[in-house]
């Protein structure tokens, strides 16, 4: 039986709308953002390390938000991986956070943005206690 040219484009137009279909809740989940720390609890002469980690490549970060802590850029870092025919792109940001004041302190969500999606983090607290020093105590120097 011979297919006829209105068959074939019937045919490849279920195809392309069933694609379209199968995209269509990838492109609205939106970009998948996280954001860590390597402590929640410092003294005021501590740094927090910060890691922004955004899954699906490199984005552009808003850091504006960010005003309890002087931030310093630490670098960023990028993997891909291809297994079993699905490829994941993840890049993490790496800063470093020093506290400007003491008590409960927030790092606001952070947003990204890549190919005109966005995501965001979720808040991180971190309490910033004064430093206690005895004076009988010697404290080590670290250059």
């Amino acid at each position: 039986m011979e297919k006829t040219g209105k068959q074939v484009h019937h045919s490849t137009c279920l195809v392309w709308i069933i694609g379209i279909i199968l995209l269509i809740p990838s492109m609205a989940s939106g970009l998948e953002v996280s954001a860590r720390v390597d402590k929640t609890q410092i003294t005021s002469e501590d740094t927090v390390s910060l890691q922004v980690i955004v899954n699906g490549g490199r984005a552009v970060l808003d850091l504006s938000g960010i005003t309890d802590f002087e931030v310093h850029p630490r670098g960023t870092s990028s993997s891909f991986q291809y297994i079993n025919g699905k490829s994941e792109r993840k890049t993490i940001y790496q800063f470093l956070l020093v506290p400007l004041k003491q008590g409960q302190l927030t790092i606001p969500a952070i947003q990204a943005e890549m190919n005109g999606q966005t995501g965001r983090s979720q808040p991180v607290q971190i309490q910033v206690v004064k430093s206690v020093v005895d004076p009988d105590q010697v404290r080590p120097l670290f250059a």
